[in-house]
């Protein structure tokens, strides 16, 4: 998997009178760290392995059915802010979790009994 660290920005800013420590020079430079959706999922990994390890669970088991982007429509709903219970129910019986409104009545999701262990960590991600 390919890694982006955060684009940095240098601009570089000229000064008409500088005070006395910048005398030397006539410009400062700026940085500027841009946002990026790269740099948020290095930031979510860096703080919550979890996230990482979920998100290696969705790309290895979802995205066929599920859009890669797990907020967005795909040929399955999207599934991003899926609570582990909703995760839980759908993946280890089909079902849904008692009081759930299902976004589509179709069965067309198998089950996934070996992604048990993987549940907290798909929830993590999918947060």
């Amino acid at each position: 998997m390919l890694r982006t660290a955060p684009l940095l920005i240098f601009l570089i800013l000229p000064f008409a009178v500088q005070p006395e420590p910048y005398a030397q020079s006539r410009e400062r430079v700026l940085v500027t760290a841009a946002y990026s959706k790269d740099s948020e999922e290095v930031s979510k990994a860096a703080i919550n392995p979890d996230w990482e390890r979920g998100k290696g669970v969705f790309v290895a088991n979802c995205v066929a059915c599920h859009n890669n982007d797990p907020s967005r429509e795909g040929k399955g709903p999207a599934i991003k802010g899926s609570s582990r219970d909703l995760l839980e129910a759908r993946l280890l019986s089909g079902s849904y979790p008692p009081g759930y409104q299902p976004k589509r009545r179709s069965k067309e999701m198998p089950q996934f009994p070996d992604l048990k262990d993987e549940i907290p960590y798909l929830a993590a991600y999918l947060r």
